[in-house]
């Protein structure tokens, strides 16, 4: 168990608190360790958003969808293909909110819909270092962000050019699979049913 401390903060030995830590990570780690998670996030980013806009609208079917729900905010809540909510989509009406929010600031062109997905890629890949590092180190991180799930994207992005809503599924299983590991911790590691 840890104490709560509610005095001025402390900081540790390698003087890492506030916007340092955010550059350098915390004490225990490598001080390469955060400037090769920000590189692979840096690459990630510039690899999902380099020639973004050569995608046209991705899906056609989706991106209609994404169209009804900057028009309309009963087609936005129920994810319909059309503004009078007459024929729904085939996904959670949550899948499109993002793009939705993003179509009605910035207005819907091909950015304001596929951003929001390589926005969603390049914070997987941070969920997936902060879940790996906290079981197996920043070593074993750096090497599951940057190889493991994100290199079959990456390839396929660069080579076809084309964004996926199930990739933004497998997102969500990625920090879901994190949330998952936290709980069993705290619960002392051990599964109840």
């Amino acid at each position: 168990m840890s104490a709560i401390s509610t005095g001025p903060r402390q900081t540790t030995a390698a003087g890492r608190s506030g916007p340092g830590r955010l550059l350098r990570g915390p004490a225990a780690d490598p001080r390469w360790a955060r400037p090769a998670l920000l590189a692979v996030l840096a690459l990630t980013a510039l690899l999902y958003a380099a020639g973004l806009s050569r995608n046209g609208w991705a899906n056609d079917f989706y991106s209609a969808a994404v169209q009804a729900g900057t028009t309309s905010w009963k087609a936005f809540f129920f994810g319909s293909f059309d503004a009078s909510s007459f024929i729904t989509v085939d996904k959670t009406p949550a899948s499109l909110w993002v793009m939705e929010l993003s179509a009605r600031v910035f207005g819907l062109n091909y950015w304001s819909v596929l951003l929001p997905q390589a926005a969603e890629g390049v914070a997987s890949v941070a969920v997936l270092y902060a879940a790996v590092r906290r079981w197996s180190g920043p070593v074993a991180g750096l090497i599951a962000a940057n190889l493991v799930p994100e290199a079959t994207k990456r390839v396929k992005i660069i080579l076809s050019g084309k964004l996926s809503r199930a990739y933004v599924i497998k997102d969500k299983l990625v920090s879901a699979t994190k949330g998952a590991k936290g709980a069993v911790e705290a619960a002392g590691g051990r599964f109840e049913v």
